[in-house]
């Protein structure tokens, strides 16, 4: 796992989102910007 990266993560991302798509809300620009206002808000 040494040579791990971004592309690996993407893929993993992806398929990871088809597996749950009936749990997760879909990741979309508005989804992503709520997120990380979020995380502002809690740190």
């Amino acid at each position: 796992m040494s040579d791990f990266g971004i592309n690996e993560m993407l893929e993993m991302q992806k398929a990871l989102q088809e597996k749950y798509k009936d749990k997760w809300e879909h990741i979309s620009p508005e989804v992503g910007k709520n997120k990380l206002l979020w995380m502002f808000g809690e740190v």
